[in-house]
């Protein structure tokens, strides 16, 4: 695993749509969720550094960056559907994760209405 940015190109195929993601880095899972009208390209300067201490998760949420982007819905309603099932894809228990913006709405949803449990949140 590399320790720096690189775009995603880790494919995930949901009933939503396709999810372009990846993983670097080693130590404990942390994964990011970028808000909007961004990508995780927004945490590229980030990622290397945390990727010294934790493996780091991050994609590009449906309807942005490289993943597909024609699609419906690209709501909040479908994006935590998606998150909650990444964290499952991964096999990840309690990892964890930081959301901005509108990732941030998207982390919250994804731990209250999916009961997916995180060990930390970072809303910012």
């Amino acid at each position: 695993m590399t320790n720096g940015y690189e775009q995603p190109y880790k494919v995930f195929k949901t009933v939503f749509g396709e999810i372009k993601y990846n993983v670097v880095g080693s130590g404990e899972p942390l994964i990011l969720v970028h808000g909007t009208p961004w990508s995780s390209f927004n945490w590229r300067k980030l990622i290397p550094a945390l990727s010294q201490w934790f493996t780091v998760y991050y994609y590009d949420l449906l309807g942005y960056g490289e993943s597909e982007k024609n699609v419906g819905d690209v709501s909040l309603g479908v994006q935590n559907e998606i998150l909650s099932l990444l964290v499952k894809h991964w096999k990840l228990t309690n990892p964890k994760i930081v959301g901005h913006d509108f990732g941030g709405a998207t982390v919250l949803r994804t731990y209250l209405l999916n009961k997916i449990e995180f060990d930390q949140i970072l809303l910012n």
